[in-house]
């Protein structure tokens, strides 16, 4: 990682580049980058503060959250799905395949799938309400 990343980090001084040559995982580089970058003391601070999961009780609109099970970023296990079954606003959509950023294609087309579903839930969530869909020429 160090190798594809140093022409970009070589230059910031807000983490030890040395320590660069022992990551081994997405929790190393972000303890010893991401968090020091953001303004954290550890990945885990990090990690706990950038969760959205601190809010999700909070949320009063319908709100879909899209995530795959092959995420090589955010393993699977670490979503907990409690919040999702105790609110009436939020759903958990998982995905055997997506990746981390849900970008890959339908087809040849360079269209996200993840923007596909996302349409999808908003115009359920408009059917439900009984908001009339805007007319298009």
């Amino acid at each position: 990682l160090w190798e594809e990343s140093k022409h970009l980090l070589s230059k910031d001084t807000r983490y030890k580049h040395e320590r660069l040559k022992d990551v081994r995982s997405m929790h190393d580089f972000d303890g010893i980058v991401t968090a020091p970058m953001m303004g954290f003391p550890s990945a885990s601070s990090y990690y706990r503060w950038s969760s959205s999961g601190l809010y999700l009780d909070r949320i009063r609109r319908p709100t879909i959250f899209v995530h795959a099970l092959n995420d090589p970023i955010i393993n699977s296990s670490a979503i907990k799905l409690d919040d999702f079954e105790r609110s009436h606003y939020i759903v958990s959509c998982m995905t055997r395949e997506g990746g981390h950023s849900m970008d890959w294609s339908l087809g040849k087309g360079l269209k996200p799938w993840s923007a596909k579903v996302a349409g999808e839930f908003f115009s359920a969530s408009i059917a439900h309400a009984g908001i009339a869909k805007p007319h298009t020429n």
